[in-house]
């Protein structure tokens, strides 16, 4: 999301002739907190079903799914070979899944309108 919204120019900047003024400010804004109401659901309801994960099967959801890192580099920030790091991707996406449906259970008649744990970490990874 930070790579997508506009630079803030402070004040004290708009006197130097290299900076841009955008007079669109206004309409960017809506935009803005519309995007950040999307960011802060989709990262709560990514919370709840990150609760039970351990450190290690966190850390492999959020750097490969939300973050979108290449296994080989993600590899690299845990400390542990592919096979290891992908092994906890796949549980922890497992146990996600498992809580998504139990969750999902006591509102059968609203399940259309929720989102999959697939959609949640593309959603998670756009804003990011």
């Amino acid at each position: 999301m930070n790579r997508r919204l506009l630079p803030v120019i402070p004040l004290s900047q708009l006197s130097d002739a290299n900076v841009p003024y955008d007079m669109n400010g206004k309409r960017n804004i809506a935009q803005e907190l519309q995007e950040q109401r999307k960011s802060l659901f989709v990262r709560q309801e990514l919370d709840y079903l990150m609760k039970d994960l351990t450190a290690a099967e966190r850390m492999a959801v959020e750097f490969h799914c939300i973050g979108e890192i290449r296994a080989a580099e993600a590899c690299l920030y845990c400390g542990v070979n592919r096979g290891t790091f992908l092994s906890r991707k796949k549980v922890a996406l497992k146990k996600m899944r498992k809580k998504k449906e139990v969750y999902m259970s006591k509102f059968k008649k609203n399940e259309s309108s929720c989102l999959k744990l697939d959609d949640l970490l593309t959603r998670a990874s756009e804003f990011s």
